[in-house]
């Protein structure tokens, strides 16, 4: 998920808008937790309600990275600033509206 090759959490972009948490400490020891992905300090998955799972690794806020959208089923690529910052949906949903 949301981690560098060395298992950290990454800053997503070339700005410092957007936080990836890879660890969390319990006991005083750091352990690897499910990656979260902040956008301007709110959870992407508070935006998009779980509607939206990432399915490859991500490299960093250009590289696109496999997306699914839940309720559709559809897997698309999109680089995640074009998630977070624009707003880039499923591209089959959004042809339906």
């Amino acid at each position: 998920g949301l981690r560098d090759l060395n298992g950290k959490g990454v800053v997503a972009g070339l700005t410092e808008i957007s936080d990836i948490i890879a660890k969390q400490e319990v006991n005083g020891q750091e352990l690897p937790c499910d990656g979260r992905l902040y956008y301007r300090g709110v959870n992407v998955e508070d935006l998009v309600g779980g509607e939206y799972s990432v399915l490859t690794e991500y490299t960093n806020a250009f590289t696109p990275v496999k997306i699914r959208h839940n309720l559709c089923g559809h897997e698309y690529m999109v680089a995640p600033a074009h998630f977070t910052s624009t707003g880039r949906r499923c591209p089959v949903c959004s042809r339906k509206k």
